[in-house]
């Protein structure tokens, strides 16, 4: 489970315009950072679900924090002449058998929120 960091501060300075074009910026590069057996979604307001088939949880961190860095490193433009870097947090959770699969989202929804 990842999430932008401060995105209300954003939405709320730059308008929700601006906070929409984060989202699919954001969205674009997790996409383009993703393996093709994973599953990316959009999971309430600024969070976004990765489900990471066959991973363990060192390589979960590993491919989490390659996408932390790329979204970090990359500018969005809001306006025409102003610009800001985005950060995201992330929570991860491996799957330990239980069949209900909101389970492992609330694991990893809690794990978000111990950053």
């Amino acid at each position: 489970m990842t999430g932008i960091d401060n995105f209300k501060i954003i939405n709320d300075t730059y308008g929700h315009a601006a906070g929409d074009d984060i989202l699919v910026k954001t969205a674009e590069v997790l996409y383009e950072s993703a393996r093709s057996s994973d599953y990316i979604f959009r999971y309430g307001g600024e969070e976004f679900l990765i489900v990471l088939i066959e991973t363990s949880k060192a390589e979960a961190y590993s491919i989490i924090d390659r996408m932390r860095k790329k979204i970090q490193e990359k500018s969005i433009y809001i306006q025409r002449d102003e610009r800001i870097f985005v950060t995201i947090s992330a929570g991860i959770a491996t799957y330990n058998g239980h069949p209900d699969y909101e389970c492992l989202i609330k694991a990893a929804d809690d794990a978000l929120y111990q950053c």
